[in-house]
């Protein structure tokens, strides 16, 4: 992206960069407080949750306009194979680290309890529309905008780094939630490499989507990892497979990689 153009142009296009990370992690701490305050049922109002809709539906909007995502929406117009086994590998992967890493360290607030929502709205809300529009969002935010200007900027492994870190800073702003930092990482670095190696964003849209829905429905219906609704006695069971999946998927784009240069 920045070859052949002025210093000038590289810090607008950084700047860019930066002030969606700003907005994105202003956002997402916004999205976190009004979770925390329907648990505490300080709120259970629907108008509330339309507020964060509203702010991310205008973000999106402020996004989509020109010269700022710099990959397409559209699905590739060709996947191999080795695509989809490295997508669908990391996906599982990625699942399977969800269960373990809340299974071995629970933290109490993972969903809203269950009477607070009072309304099928409300649950809705909680476990396939709110999920499904944050995915959306931070997919076209992180993997559209800001990790592409960070690739050019610092090559695309660091700039893979960079921006995932980035993202795990955005949904551990709230104390109740750093637990996951090691989640939201992974899975970063997971998107990311999938919006690379596709060079589409409608991938790993489909992936963060499916990830959310999944993790937020489970944790609606069973209730907090701390309920005794759970039972933990395959936490380490999940997290030998989630380890194998994700060093299987390593190794997949390892060996692609040797073959390209082949």
């Amino acid at each position: 992206m920045f070859q052949g153009t002025d210093s000038k142009v590289v810090w607008i296009e950084l700047a860019k960069a930066i002030l969606v990370g700003i907005a994105i992690l202003l956002l997402t701490t916004f999205a976190w407080e009004i979770l925390l305050a329907v648990n505490s049922r300080v709120l259970t109002s629907m108008p509330i949750a339309g507020l964060g809709a509203i702010l991310y539906g205008i973000f999106l909007w402020l996004l989509l306009r020109p010269n700022w995502i710099t990959r397409p929406l559209s699905f590739p117009s060709k996947l191999t194979r080795s695509d989809w086994k490295i997508v669908f590998t990391g996906l599982l992967g990625c699942i399977a680290l969800m269960f373990f890493l809340a299974a071995i360290w629970p933290y109490k607030l993972v969903a809203p309890q269950r009477p607070a929502l009072v309304t099928f709205q409300l649950q809705l809300s909680f476990a396939i529309v709110g999920p499904g529009l944050a995915a959306l969002v931070e997919e076209i935010a992180f993997r559209g905008v800001v990790q592409p200007r960070l690739e050019s900027a610092l090559g695309v492994s660091l700039g893979i780094l960079t921006c995932s870190f980035l993202f795990m800073l955005a949904h551990v702003a709230n104390a109740e939630f750093s637990i996951q930092a090691p989640f939201y990482f992974v899975t970063s670095i997971y998107f990311g490499i999938v919006a690379w190696r596709t060079n589409s964003l409608c991938v790993p849209i489909v992936g963060h989507v499916a990830l959310n829905v999944l993790g937020n429905s489970v944790a609606l219906y069973a209730g907090p990892i701390d309920s005794g609704n759970w039972d933990t006695s395959i936490a380490w069971v999940t997290g030998i497979v989630s380890a194998a999946l994700l060093v299987v998927f390593a190794w997949l784009l390892w060996r692609d990689h040797l073959l390209q240069e082949a």
